[in-house]
């Protein structure tokens, strides 16, 4: 979401196949921009934005798919700017951290349901559990020791907060 309209990049990189990016409006079906280059060459749109919701779109020209490489796609922006409106005035203590068989998770400012997902280093989520109100307890025992990423989304899958963690 732009809160404050003004200029911003969306890019597309390390393609590993003939992907296309799309920027759609908050309704997501009005095409604003395209970047259509052929082959992996990287695709980027550069543009002004008023304030709002907007989407972006990556698809395969084609047949073009690639299971086994990964793109990346950015959005950096110029002028423009943004606020997490769920985050502002919320709070995340984790305790202890590092952990070894229970993770104690304690929030302020945000006592809805949230669901908390704990990623490893390649991105694959080792758990999830939802939680209410201000408390929760993960039993990370059958974790192996490594670093970890914390992750709390909203109901609607808003991100609320996200941290490191350490299991020893």
């Amino acid at each position: 979401m732009i809160t404050t309209g003004g200029t911003a990049t969306i890019t597309l990189t390390t393609l590993p196949a003939n992907y296309d990016v799309a920027l759609y409006s908050s309704n997501g079906t009005t095409q604003l921009a395209v970047s259509q280059k052929s082959g992996t060459t990287n695709e980027s749109i550069s543009r002004t934005y008023t304030t709002g919701t907007y989407y972006a779109k990556v698809y395969g020209k084609g047949n073009a798919t690639n299971a086994s490489s990964c793109y990346t796609l950015r959005i950096a922006l110029g002028t423009a700017s943004r606020t997490d409106e769920i985050s502002g005035n919320i709070k995340m203590d984790l305790h202890p951290n590092p952990a070894r068989e229970i993770l104690n998770v304690s929030f302020s400012g945000y006592s809805n349901e949230k669901v908390i997902e704990v990623f490893n280093s390649i991105g694959k989520m080792m758990i999830q559990q939802k939680a209410i109100g201000n408390t929760a307890a993960l039993h990370v025992s059958t974790l192996p020791a490594g670093l970890y990423l914390i992750k709390v989304t909203d109901a609607a899958s808003q991100k609320i907060f996200s941290d490191k963690l350490l299991i020893q």
